[in-house]
């Protein structure tokens, strides 16, 4: 007798639908096959649910086939995001009726109230440290990361010598994924100036 063996043909996954908006709905991945119409089991970061709530999502694409066998992998960048929806994602609803959510509420202690650690992206139930400003070559400088997508609140930085009149630092993106900034403030220090501080300011937009 003769035993034959034929192993599986390969095939391939392409993914689509990796960029999505926030809108309290699941994001569900796009996969095509080539042959065409082979099925495909899609994981998110490790689990077949597919994700409601910003952030980056690893994605990896299984083909499920007698005949045909591929893989395929990419992320899945979900962003924006409102205040109530925020709201929602990080506090009970218990935690809300007693006001634990609202935009002035400091809920951890760290000093930083809800609405910075939204602008932010931080954790509201957990120490944040404020990135500190740092001086080189005669400048001011801060560096800090946001999340992209949050028109309703607007981030300033300013500057002090005195830690009482405040003046406006320029801020540039000096990096980009889909879903964080890197931000930059850089002001010129007066070469008589001894001492001057920064400061990072949020407000809502209406």
């Amino acid at each position: 007798d003769i035993s034959v063996t034929v192993g599986k043909a390969s095939a391939t996954v392409a993914l689509g639908n990796l960029t999505a908006t926030y809108d309290g709905t699941a994001k569900v991945v796009s996969a095509s096959t080539t042959p065409s119409g082979l099925a495909v089991a899609l994981t998110y970061n490790g689990t077949s649910t597919a994700p409601v709530n910003a952030g980056s999502y690893a994605v990896d694409a299984v083909i499920v086939d007698l005949n045909y066998v591929g893989t395929s992998s990419g992320e899945l960048a979900i962003i924006g995001m409102n205040y109530l929806s925020w709201q929602e994602q990080e506090f009970s609803s218990v935690q809300i009726l007693a006001s634990d959510a609202a935009v002035a509420a400091d809920p951890d202690g760290d000093g930083l109230v809800n609405l910075v650690e939204y602008g932010l992206g931080s954790n509201p139930h957990g120490f944040t440290r404020l990135p500190p400003p740092a001086v080189d070559a005669g400048f001011l400088s801060m560096t800090f990361d946001r999340p992209v997508g949050r028109p309703d609140v607007i981030c300033h930085v300013e500057a002090s010598s005195d830690l009482k009149t405040w003046a406006p630092v320029p801020a540039d993106v000096i990096a980009q994924t889909a879903t964080t900034q890197t931000v930059r403030a850089r002001i010129e220090r007066p070469a008589d100036q001894r001492r001057m501080f920064m400061r990072l300011k949020f407000q809502q937009n209406p």
